[in-house]
């Protein structure tokens, strides 16, 4: 081969933004005490790798409560969030989403649920749910996508309630009862049964203990405005000429907390209330992606885009890593035996072994934000597996669920033209009737055989063994011809199909894509686009 194929697959690689290990934080009114989400596995422990509340303090990470799963397949059936602490930390609400696949019982029947956890047992609330910091008083009301909608004010002293105005999103409850609620692009306070509007065009707002002072995000562009709610003056907090979103309010309304786009990467950002004692509290190459600021003001805790937690100092500036980066990759994962698996995320730098059910596995290449292993010839079919990485930090396993399949195919984005010396792309495209040496993961068996962590051999070729249909998208369907499907000479566990690009093709990318029928059922798996030009 005359191109490097390690740097042809580096430099085609489309790096997705891996989801966040830690999310929905929440502490303490003096940030003694984060709360976060997290489906990773405390180290040492045999907890399942879905959801779970954990807190983190001066003694390390404590598990505060783990979900029972809905049932078979828990991953795909849930999603949990957003998590609210209270302002002594002695209790924490969460809310769970059912994953709706569409039809009548997406706006028939409520979809989300909320619970209060004290002291290891939950409580069950309503749909959704947000307290007083001092949890006195409750709102509970009905997702917006839902019919006979409800919006109420419970006083949890007494149990009674009052009717709301309908919020879009989240409201917010102060101490004395009074409610900000972003209902339908409108900012309203609600207040002895009486409402006003204080804002239009408005995404998502916060409110201070004393309901004096308001912060919102526009909803056409992520800016901040301060409302200061008695005499209903507003005033904008960060620079317009930037993303400005996520706004977080200390118990007095002084001070405010948000993320503001720098570059590429959103950043945390302190101000008082009016602008003054403005500054920049970090200024991390992974970004941040979220950050909550303690009732005081005192203290941030932010997660960051490589998978740590910071807890910083708001009067210093002074930040402390609190808990290390942890590999972060996409899920669900899926992988074909015998064949090398792409992974894609972040902090796979460190990561010197790669285990599928506790067995160690052939690394083919690292890079901080892509990896590739081989997944064993000798493996079986499993879609409850997991994957883990040896690094991370030692609070928690760097593990995650993983289907092992026995066929899944993957484009790698290396497509080489036909005299191998070059890559097809859109300035180099392909020809009509050429054969192109594409380069792909997950074809399944071969024969003959080859052994883990081998490169597969030039004489014999070993090829696939599984009836695959290769498809051209020219005019309609067009059946490929395929000269040869089988492992990569020289390469281990990649293989290599030979396919001729239709003569009848005008210029146009056209697209490729492959397809099995087992046992009378067809599964089909798109290969991409490829540029072809006469």
């Amino acid at each position: 081969m005359n191109i490097s194929f390690r740097a042809a697959c580096l430099s085609l690689a489309v790096v997705a933004l891996a989801p966040a290990q830690f999310r929905d934080l929440a502490t303490t009114a003096d940030g003694s005490r984060l709360y976060f989400l997290s489906s990773l596995r405390q180290r040492r422990t045999a907890q399942p790798l879905f959801s779970k509340i954990y807190s983190l303090d001066a003694r390390g990470v404590s598990l505060v409560w783990e979900f029972t799963p809905p049932g078979p397949n828990p991953y795909d059936q849930y999603s949990v969030g957003p998590l609210q602490a209270a302002g002594d930390g002695s209790w924490v609400t969460y809310g769970r989403l059912r994953n709706c696949i569409g039809g009548s019982s997406c706006f028939l029947n409520e979809q989300r649920s909320a619970s209060l956890v004290t002291g290891g047992a939950t409580e069950g609330l309503g749909p959704n749910a947000r307290f007083s910091r001092d949890g006195r008083w409750l709102v509970v009301y009905s997702s917006p996508n839902v019919l006979m909608r409800y919006s109420r004010r419970i006083d949890r002293r007494d149990g009674s309630w009052v009717d709301l105005p309908k919020p879009s999103t989240a409201p917010a409850v102060a101490l004395d009862g009074t409610v900000l609620i972003p209902s339908y692009d409108r900012l309203v306070l609600w207040k002895d049964g009486a409402t006003r509007e204080l804002a239009p065009g408005v995404e998502m707002a916060v409110m201070d203990d004393a309901a004096t002072t308001a912060v919102y995000q526009t909803r056409t562009e992520r800016h901040l405005r301060v409302v200061d709610i008695a005499s209903g003056r507003i005033w904008p907090l960060g620079p317009d000429t930037r993303d400005n979103w996520a706004p977080n309010l200390s118990s007095d309304g002084q001070h405010v907390l948000y993320l503001s786009r720098i570059g590429k990467t959103p950043q945390v950002f302190f101000s008082r209330r009016d602008g003054t004692e403005w500054k920049q509290l970090t200024a991390l190459d992974s970004g941040a992606r979220e950050a909550v600021l303690s009732g005081d003001g005192r203290t941030a805790w932010v997660a960051t885009g490589d998978g740590a937690i910071l807890r910083i100092d708001t009067g210093t500036g002074a930040a402390e890593q609190r808990i290390a980066p942890i590999p972060q990759v996409d899920s669900p994962l899926n992988g074909a035996i015998g064949s090398v698996v792409s992974l894609v995320g972040s902090g796979f730098a460190g990561v010197e072994s790669v285990k599928i059910a506790g067995r160690a596995v052939p690394l083919d290449a690292v890079y901080p934000d892509q990896i590739y292993f081989q997944t064993p010839w000798d493996l079986t079919e499993a879609t409850d597996s997991e994957i883990a990485f040896d690094a991370g930090d030692p609070a928690f396993d760097a593990a995650f669920p993983f289907n092992v399949r026995s066929q899944w195919p993957v484009a790698s984005g290396v497509v080489i033209h036909e005299d191998f010396g070059s890559l097809v792309t859109e300035s180099s495209p392909a020809r009509p009737g050429e054969v192109l040496h594409l380069y792909v993961m997950g074809l399944g068996p071969v024969a003959p055989r080859v052994a883990t962590g081998q490169p597969a051999p030039s004489d014999p070729l070993s090829r696939t063994l599984l009836p695959f249909e290769w498809t051209w998208s020219v005019g309609g369907e067009t059946i490929a011809e395929v000269l040869y499907s089988g492992l990569a000479p020289t390469l281990t566990g990649w293989y290599q199909v030979d396919v001729r690009v239709p003569v009848a093709v005008d210029n146009s990318s056209i697209w490729l894509a492959v397809r099995l029928n087992q046992a009378g059922a067809w599964a089909s798996w798109g290969l991409g686009y490829i540029p072809v030009q006469r």
